[in-house]
């Protein structure tokens, strides 16, 4: 089973498995969308692109999905990792 609880200090420390190091740069894709530089999208999966929609709060990315449509295709690991990083 694949641990996917790391806190800010796992990620500081590098001390991630695969599936946290594939969030943590999905999440730095996030960053760059909030910023407004969405070049990095083009190059995704859907299930990224829907990831870093629903979290960047950009539903023109959503390439025709709705936002509902969009969270219940998003893997349930990947949606609470957003859920718990991009909420506050």
């Amino acid at each position: 089973m694949i641990d996917t609880d790391h806190t800010a200090d796992d990620r500081k420390t590098g001390n991630m498995t695969g599936i946290a190091q594939h969030l943590a740069r999905l999440d730095a894709i996030v960053q760059e969308c909030k910023e407004g530089n969405d070049e990095l999208v083009g190059v995704l999966s859907s299930g990224e692109v829907r990831y870093v929609a629903l979290a960047a709060n950009r539903p023109d990315l959503l390439n025709g999905d709705t936002i509902p449509e969009a969270i219940r295709l998003l893997d349930d690991r990947w949606l609470e990792h957003m859920l718990d990083r991009w909420t506050w």
